[in-house]
């Protein structure tokens, strides 16, 4: 969706702390000449600054009934920054990425919303049922994102993600468990969704057993939803991200198992839970596992690439 621009002009600058949303989110390859010199589109009164995004793995059951999103496998999340020249005639009223096929998704653009250093797009679920007819392959490399401009000339730069747990790659494809089409060199997995064996809420606690988790996989927590899907609380992470060190919480305080069962073990008093809401009101829970090895022991810690969010199980209550 296209969102009509104000006609007044914004200038927006980048700060180095604001290159990160929410601190959890992964730069795309913006690739510069050999020779460091900034690429063409820099001295336009609009240049592509920053590409941020984070891949989703999600089940099926994440979603109700009805929701359009319940048929799809792999999201792509987006934000763009743009540079813009306050004295430039010119300013977007469109943003697109596009895959190497030519399909695009539109980004919202509504720049009299925008604050210095906030970027377009924010937390869109962008999927694609070009590639495969369940939503289980999305592109990695051989993007392209393109800004146009009221004055009908275009920005544009080339766009790339590296796949789970790496910083660089050739892969072209990402897909996940339900893909079903021939794989290749240029086919790289999605992180793994933990798979819940059981799960158990009493007065005082919550375990919760997984199988085997994906060795890419750095951190993650387990999820409390109710019947409607809307958020009751979450644990803590299994993991500190500064020390690396993991959380009693987490198989007595021992790190993930990546060839046997896991163990989440937590007082219900150690749960975030929100306003106005209680175990009483939790129906199911998930897993939700990250990468982000790549980002230990720096400033973004707690930055990612990749997301998996396991099958939504029920919760078994114990008798008192």
């Amino acid at each position: 969706m296209t969102n009509h621009v104000s006609a007044s002009r914004v200038r927006l600058r980048l700060l180095a702390g604001s290159l990160l949303v929410l601190a959890v989110s992964g730069c795309a390859l913006l690739p510069r000449p050999d020779d460091g010199t900034p690429p063409a589109d820099a001295r336009a009164p609009v240049r592509i600054a920053l590409v941020e995004g984070v891949y989703e793995n999600i089940d099926p059951s994440f979603w109700v009934d009805g929701d359009p999103r319940r048929g799809y496998a792999l999201f792509l999340n987006t934000w763009v920054y743009l540079d813009l020249d306050l004295q430039a005639d010119a300013v977007p009223v469109e943003v697109r990425l596009y895959d190497f096929l030519g399909n695009f998704w539109t980004l919202s653009v509504d720049l009299a919303s925008l604050s210095a250093g906030d970027p377009l797009g924010g937390w869109i679920r962008l999927r694609d049922h070009h590639m495969s007819d369940n939503g289980a392959m999305l592109p990695l490399r051989g993007m392209r994102l393109q800004a146009e401009l009221d004055d009908g000339s275009t920005v544009s730069a080339p766009v790339a993600f590296p796949p789970p747990g790496a910083s660089t790659a050739d892969e072209r494809f990402l897909v996940s468990e339900e893909y079903r089409g021939e794989l290749t060199g240029e086919h790289a997995f999605a992180l793994a969704r933990a798979e819940i064996v059981a799960v158990d809420l009493d007065a005082e606690r919550l375990r919760v057993v997984t199988g085997p988790v994906d060795r890419r996989a750095t951190n993650g927590q387990v999820v409390l939803l109710a019947a409607d899907r809307s958020l009751v609380g979450e644990t803590e992470e299994f993991y500190n991200d500064v020390s690396r060190e993991p959380r009693p919480l987490l198989n007595g305080g021992t790190r993930f198992r990546t060839s046997e069962e896991n163990l989440v073990d937590v007082e219900l008093a150690a749960v975030a839970w929100r306003s106005g809401r209680s175990p009483d009101d939790v129906r199911y829970v998930y897993v939700k596992l990250r990468d982000g090895g790549q980002f230990a022991f720096t400033e973004q810690s707690r930055s990612y690439l990749h997301l998996s969010r396991s099958a939504l199980h029920p919760v078994r209550r114990s008798a008192p």
